[in-house]
């Protein structure tokens, strides 16, 4: 079976991540899968467009926020990828991989983005989300900071620009996994385009889950699909 060995490694290292409450990073996992920039383009354009005719998107929703011009960050987020296999034929390989690895049949792109930025100070506000996140750096750049608290205890700005337990920098092809309830934020050093996956992972491993420890990132570099 193709990527047997490499998919037995994804597993097992997700499994404890999920299992122990830690995150794993795979480095330059899907390096050669990178969507490229006109892809997250055509996608977020194909939306834009059938959102202004009001036609139907099918599970998809446009998003557009355009926050606080002082700071010039621009961000663009497809909630929901339908017909990702037509939008991302690049992805059909990874996301095979990792629903194998998890054994997770339903495993899809949940949602694509790209932000845009002129400085790396702007990191997005500290936050969990409600199940295991895979996050795919398809283009660009950020570090990801995770953390026990929402709110920074030097100054209390709950953005996530002091008190980190451990950062990463995430480069394209990179994936992070990110099991539910981790505390995090991300800080962007150059424009990023990203696909997001969601999983519970394996139910079993699921149920015996601890306080999630932001002090731990396992990085795995002997995968490549």
């Amino acid at each position: 079976m193709m990527f047997e060995t490499e998919q037995s490694i994804a597993a097992s290292a997700i499994n404890d991540a999920i299992a122990n409450g830690h995150a794993v990073v795979f480095k330059e996992i899907f390096t050669k899968h990178n969507p490229g920039w006109e892809r997250f383009i055509h996608h977020i354009n194909d939306e834009f467009n059938n959102t202004e005719r009001n036609e139907p998107a099918g599970d998809s929703r446009y998003e557009t926020a355009i926050n606080n011009m002082l700071i010039r960050k621009w961000f663009y987020m497809i909630v929901r990828v339908s017909d990702w296999r037509k939008q991302f034929p690049s992805a059909i390989v990874p996301t095979e991989f990792l629903s194998k690895a998890l054994h997770d049949p339903n495993m899809s792109p949940a949602m694509s983005f790209i932000q845009l930025v002129q400085n790396d100070i702007f990191p997005t506000n500290v936050h969990s989300d409600p199940g295991h996140t895979f996050y795919w750096q398809c283009q660009g750049e950020s570090e990801w900071m995770l953390f026990e608290e929402y709110t920074c205890p030097t100054c209390n700005c709950g953005e996530g620009r002091h008190g980190a337990e451990s950062q990463i920098l995430l480069e394209p092809g990179d994936v992070i996994f990110v099991p539910k309830g981790m505390k995090h934020t991300v800080k962007i050093h150059t424009p990023r385009a990203a696909l997001v996956f969601r999983s519970g992972g394996d139910e079993e491993a699921a149920q015996t889950i601890v306080a999630p420890n932001p002090k731990r990132i396992d990085v795995i570099t002997n995968v490549r699909v």
